[in-house]
């Protein structure tokens, strides 16, 4: 998101604005807050949601045919439910252009068809765009910035074509799509400037990019009263301006102790088990 919001820079000239970043790929979704004013790309906020995307879009659509043509998604073989939910992402892609598009099954055993068009996909995943307004709504909130005071809206990311998405994002925030961005190569433009900024070249040396922290992170701490869940105890919280540094005091558990397992965690879970492990330094 941060080199989409760069490249958008680049593109549209050095006019102060407040961009979002919605970043919808395969299987995450990254959404930032983005400030751009002079010479300066400033990361505001940034949220989102690890485990949303588009496969979850076609596990969805494929849940919602069955239902509809009263077919028992659960008795399936795997090999008919992968056939099925692979049928669902061609539709998918295929509402881009078209609609209705017609769905269709028949193996010899099942034998099922339904036309879907972009507002029947919207109610039949209606879980999955909720989940899509929570990070859009908490980076607002983090930043202190009015839903109102956005100037743009970039929406980047494979799924981002989805007119489905296209559409609900637009009604959420009362504001269409940039048409300059495209979703395929924003990121990869915007990653380029980056390289020619850490070059120093020289149409670019004067831009600067300041950037925040996308989670938080921390270290696994003991849990007295369950030892086997270890606690996240956090060091840089999430959208701390880049570079970070902090410093925390931690002693052993036990007198005597020879090692101590340091695991670095990031995420914003109360329970390490809940959040990704980094890495891991014993001393």
């Amino acid at each position: 998101p941060s080199a989409a919001a760069v490249a958008g820079h680049i593109g549209q000239g050095e006019e102060d604005k407040v961009c979002l970043v919605f970043d919808l790929g395969g299987g995450t979704l990254d959404v930032s807050l983005v400030e751009r004013f002079e010479n300066v790309v400033s990361v505001t906020a940034v949220c989102g949601d690890n485990q949303l995307g588009g496969t979850d879009f076609d596990f969805a659509i494929a849940q919602a045919f069955c239902k509809e043509t009263g077919i028992d998604m659960e008795s399936l073989t795997d090999q008919r439910e992968e056939l099925l939910v692979r049928q669902a992402e061609a539709c998918k892609i295929a509402l881009t252009t078209q609609e209705p598009v017609i769905m269709a099954i028949d193996d010899g055993e099942i034998s099922a068809s339904l036309a879907l068009t972009n507002e029947w996909l919207i109610r039949s995943c209606s879980a999955l765009f909720h989940r899509l307004a929570a990070p859009v709504r908490r980076v607002f909130l983090d930043s202190g910035i009015a839903m109102d005071e956005l100037d743009e809206l970039v929406m980047v990311g494979g799924s981002s074509h989805m007119p489905s998405v296209r559409r609900f994002v637009a009604r959420l925030l009362g504001r269409e799509p940039a048409k300059g961005s495209s979703p395929d190569t924003a990121i990869a433009l915007g990653a380029g400037v980056c390289a020619g900024m850490k070059e120093r070249a020289g149409d670019l040396k004067e831009l600067v990019l300041t950037d925040v922290c996308p989670f938080t992170l921390g270290i696994a701490s003991y849990n007295r009263a369950e030892p086997d869940r270890p606690i996240m105890s956090s060091l840089i919280e999430r959208n701390c301006v880049l570079p970070s540094s902090r410093e925390g005091e931690y002693f052993p558990v036990h007198d005597d102790q020879e090692i101590i397992s340091v695991r670095v965690y990031q995420g914003e879970n109360l329970y390490c088990a809940d959040n990704t492990l980094l890495g891991e330094l014993n001393i």
